[in-house]
């Protein structure tokens, strides 16, 4: 059994920052992003329990806009599968892999190759951070942890 895992995400809404600490939320006010090149991440988005990959759902981000992006923190070691709600069916899933050796974040692009996130696994450490861009011109991806 695994230990619960300090979960962290935040998200860019226009001009609100919002941030989520296991199942509880934040907001935080004025985001420092608000330029409108910066892509701004989807409405939705969440804590919950779990660890390793199990104990419900995690994050559910999306549906995402063109452009639009989300972030989010892994406290723990672990190996966490994501998928695209719409697409899991056609083999839009991938996988955060964390633990000592990964970088400090990477990032995960939606869909610029058909329906998959590039790269498939994220290697990040703990306390690193994950941030998926919607590079599709479809409207309807989300990222979505495995239960």
């Amino acid at each position: 059994m695994h230990a619960p895992n300090r979960l962290t995400s935040s998200l860019h809404l226009g001009r609100a920052s919002v941030i989520a600490v296991a199942s509880v939320l934040l907001v935080l006010g004025i985001a420092a992003c608000n330029s409108s090149n910066n892509p701004t991440a989807p409405y939705g988005g969440g804590g919950g329990g779990g660890g390793g990959g199990g104990g419900g759902t995690i994050f559910n981000f999306g549906p995402f806009a063109i452009g639009q992006s989300a972030q989010f923190t892994f406290a723990n070691a672990g190996t966490f599968g994501y998928h695209c709600i719409v697409h899991r069916a056609m083999g839009m899933v991938g996988t955060v892999q964390v633990d000592a050796s990964g970088a400090d974040s990477a990032l995960v692009q939606i869909g610029v190759s058909g329906f998959s996130f590039t790269p498939p696994t994220a290697h990040i450490k703990p306390g690193g951070h994950v941030r998926w861009v919607n590079a599709s011109n479809l409207t309807v991806h989300t990222v979505t942890s495995d239960n």
